[in-house]
Parts: C-alpha cells; structure tokens; sequence
C-alpha cells in the first residue's frame, strides 16, 4: 500500500513528495517505507540520493516513535538507556551514506 502512496506522490509531487510519504510512513514502521524506497529506485521515480535521504528520513521517523514508545512504557529512565543507541544507530547510517557519496 504505501508503495502505491509513494508513487503516487512522486507522479504528482515529484520526488520531494515520494520522499516526504516516505518520511512520514517511517512513523508508523521503518521496513515497509524503505522497500517502497527501493523500489521506487528501480522503477527511477527516485533517484540514488533520493532514495537514500528517504530511507534515511524514515528510519529517524521510526526512531522518534521508538524513543515515544520507550518514554510511555518505561519512563525517563527507560529512554536514556534506550536512546542513545537509537541514535547512534541512525547516526551510523547516515555517515554510512555520506562516506558511500550519496548522503
């Protein structure tokens, strides 16, 4: 479903827009945008960078989610032991990007 929501934005907004679907479904679950990505990649909607960034974008989405989440169910503590690894994990990715040259 949300590569049919990703196309559609980015036949009707053009990348910006499939990226930005993309960002905002990662809010929900980070897997599902960033195939969406991918495929949108292999059909050319998107470009390299494009895809990336969009990937990129949604798995920080997922990761505010994940850090909301920790708060509601464990409290303060429970994300200050939880965050900083999702951090770094984004953190991770996105120097993976820029040093491949498409971040």
């Amino acid at each position: 479903m949300l590569l049919y929501v990703a196309a559609f934005l980015a036949d009707r907004y053009g990348a910006l827009g499939a990226t930005w679907g993309i960002a905002l479904a990662g809010f929900a679950d980070a897997h599902s945008p960033s195939a969406s990505a991918a495929r949108l990649l292999a059909t050319g909607a998107l470009d390299e960078r494009g895809a990336i960034l969009a990937m990129i974008l949604a798995v920080a989405t997922n990761s505010v989610t994940k850090i909301i989440v920790a708060w509601k169910a464990g409290g303060i503590s429970y994300v200050r032991a939880l965050a900083p690894g999702i951090v770094l994990m984004l953190a991770a990715f996105a120097v993976g990007a820029w040093f491949d040259g498409v971040g």
